[in-house]
């Protein structure tokens, strides 16, 4: 089951900037899940 977060809390960022490749993902109500791969240079860090 998904988990939902309100804000990315300390424990979330580290373990985020720990992977070297992650998936996002946007699906619209009718049509296309798009499903993308993304490295590690792709967030900017704060």
């Amino acid at each position: 089951m998904a988990k939902f977060y309100s804000e990315l809390n300390e424990d979330l960022r580290n373990f985020i900037e720990a992977q070297k490749i992650f998936f996002t993902a946007t699906a619209p109500i009718t049509g296309r899940i798009n499903l993308s791969p993304k490295g590690v240079n792709t967030v900017p860090k704060t």
